[in-house]
């Protein structure tokens, strides 16, 4: 991942979790919540990719090559789109799961939280595959993920 962005986010966060130990009216405590939680999905732009096994057969199916190398935004120009693509764009580790973590910070800072926001990955599966987790309890929270993938008989493509 790129260091630098790393640094500009580990600032934001921080800058937002010390606003959020401050009293706030609701509609800025809602407000500095959901910009944490985009913060920790946007991290996406910058994660390692990876693909399951099965993505990456159905995206050489579809003629697309390397799945790795395409992005969330690139999926409505897949053959039928993202859902007839079958292929879903997947948070490895939940944005909602690295937002949590930081907010169990007790004494922030932009050292701590780099290593977190360093934890995100993307990871390209099935539609079947996605429904396989989520089934399972893990939309959102998966404090393993390797062992979430193996319970849901995920397999990945290549090395992280």
């Amino acid at each position: 991942m790129d260091p630098d962005f790393i640094n500009s986010m580990s600032e934001v966060a921080l800058s937002i979790i010390v606003q959020l130990s401050k009293p706030q009216s609701k509609q800025s405590t809602r407000g500095l919540h959901s910009l944490l939680l985009t913060l920790c999905r946007n991290m996406e732009d910058v994660a390692p990719r990876n693909a399951s096994v099965a993505a990456q057969t159905r995206a050489d199916e579809l003629h697309l090559g390397d799945i790795r190398n395409y992005h969330f935004d690139h999926g409505s120009r897949f053959p039928g789109g993202r859902k007839k693509s079958e292929l879903h764009w997947e948070h490895f580790i939940p944005a909602v799961h690295l937002k949590s973590q930081l907010l169990s910070l007790v004494n922030p800072t932009s050292d701590i939280i780099k290593p977190i926001l360093s934890q995100s990955r993307i990871c390209w599966i099935t539609l079947q595959e996605n429904s396989k987790l989520n089934s399972l309890g893990f939309k959102s929270v998966r404090p393993d993920p390797q062992l979430a993938y193996q319970q849901a008989n995920i397999t990945l493509a290549y090395p992280w």
